[in-house]
């Protein structure tokens, strides 16, 4: 007879955690090196953790408290992925200028993926063609202040949206080669604007866009789009959508909407 397979416990409190439960919440966060009692590491991805946390706990809405259970290598946790009745408990990230700097290609970090990638000589090409329109490509070939700039941007754009962080990440491996990014440069082309986040496996998917407030409305996105629609052809766009998004999206016909990447 096969044994019934326990539920996992919560991190916080050592009680049964069951999906059912009112607000109970799953917590993705990246990994230090040793992994603490309780913590659940997804199959094939050493640096990524899966913790669990009751309807309780998950009440503890200062990062400070969470670290104590949580042990992080980036210093924050990256994504709540909960049920429907769960809440985002991550203090609110200020908005703060993220400044352009010169690319760079497969460099400290990112090094050990460049065996991955099949045509580098492609990619780079692709990626010194966007720059032309004033687009800075991110992926997990990045220089880490750019990784840490769509970082920023995800989260301030988990700030507002229905579904809460998405699953931005710093470190290179966690990005990988699929997940691809569009920072916007300024007119002058010495800071970003905001991001735009594409997921390639299967399906080209827009999984998330955030721009700055103050630039908002001005045709922004629209003088970009063509040019993400040239990028990845017949592109989905990944729901659920502001208000702000639907509206956009009214006036530019012609992409499916999916709650999968």
């Amino acid at each position: 007879m096969k044994l019934k397979e326990r539920n996992p416990l919560c991190i916080a409190c050592g009680r049964e955690w069951h999906k059912g439960n009112r607000g109970s919440g799953i917590l993705a966060t990246t990994l230090t090196d040793e992994p603490g009692n309780g913590l659940h590491i997804i199959a094939g991805c050493p640096r990524i953790v899966i913790s669990y946390l009751c309807g309780d706990c998950i009440q503890l809405r200062s990062r400070n408290d969470l670290l104590r259970y949580v042990p992080v290598s980036e210093g924050q946790p990256i994504s709540v992925l909960g049920t429907k009745d769960s809440t985002a408990f991550l203090d609110r990230t200020a908005l703060a200028s993220q400044l352009v700097e010169p690319p760079t290609w497969f460099e400290g970090r990112a090094a050990s993926l460049a065996e991955y990638c099949k045509d580098q000589l492609g990619l780079k090409r692709f990626c010194e063609l966007i720059e032309r329109f004033g687009l800075r490509t991110v992926g997990g070939y990045s220089s880490e202040s750019d990784r840490r700039a769509v970082y920023h941007f995800g989260l301030m754009f988990g700030q507002e949206a229905p579904s809460g962080p998405p699953n931005v990440f710093v470190h290179p491996r966690l990005i990988g080669l699929t997940q691809v990014a569009y920072l916007i440069k300024s007119r002058d082309g010495t800071e970003y604007l905001g991001a735009v986040s594409f997921e390639t496996v299967r399906h080209n998917t827009l999984v998330w866009v955030w721009l700055r407030p103050d630039v908002r409305r001005k045709g922004i996105l629209s003088h970009y789009w063509p040019i993400l629609e040239s990028a990845h052809r017949h592109f989905r766009v990944l729901t659920p959508l502001s208000e702000g998004m639907r509206s956009f999206l009214r006036g530019h016909p012609g992409h499916d909407l999916t709650e999968t990447t």
